[in-house]
Parts: structure tokens; C-alpha cells; sequence
């Protein structure tokens, strides 16, 4: 099962990692899949360390393209992560 797989399946319970250029991994918690906009996101908790990242600090992943061809992206457009990010805040007061 490739990542974008293990995003969308529900009953996955297993981390993300996922590879940098130099094909460094990180893993990341899944907290969340959000559709915003014309694409899904999902909203990562580093459980690696990454410098620059606080400790409880989410990252939020676009979902570009379809099946085999999708690709997951860090959102760099601050108003799309924000929006993003207000949402699952929303979504986990509601959990609440």
C-alpha cells in the first residue's frame, strides 16, 4: 500500500513516512484528511523531529493528482494551510 493509499484507508492505523529528496524518512501520525477547495489535504503530526518544527506543531500535505499519479505536496500557500488548519481545528472541537 503506497501513501496515498494508506491516507484514504480508514482502518489504517500505521504511520506515514514519508522520503525528502536526499531520501531522508520522516514519520508522521495522521490526525486528519481534509477536503478544502479542489483538492484533499491531510494534516500530519511529525513524530521524527524536523528542525524548524515544534514538537505539537501539525504540517498540512496537498493531495495532488489522482490514483497511481498522486503526489503528496507540503501546502505552501499560507492562506490554503490556514484554512485548512481552521478546519480541523473545527473538526476536533465537534470530536470533543
Amino acid at each position: 500500500m503506497n501513501v496515498i493509499e494508506k491516507l484514504y484507508d480508514e482502518n489504517n492505523e500505521e504511520n506515514i513516512i514519508l522520503y525528502d529528496e536526499n531520501d531522508n524518512a520522516t514519520e508522521f501520525e495522521q490526525l486528519a484528511l481534509i477536503p478544502y477547495g479542489d483538492f484533499d489535504y491531510a494534516v500530519l503530526l511529525p513524530v521524527t523531529k524536523i528542525d524548524g518544527i515544534e514538537e505539537d506543531e501539525v504540517m498540512i500535505f496537498r493531495i495532488d493528482g489522482e490514483g497511481a499519479d498522486a503526489e503528496l505536496n507540503l501546502e505552501d500557500d499560507p492562506s490554503a494551510a490556514s484554512a485548512v488548519f481552521d478546519l480541523f481545528v473545527k473538526l476536533m472541537e465537534e470530536e470533543d
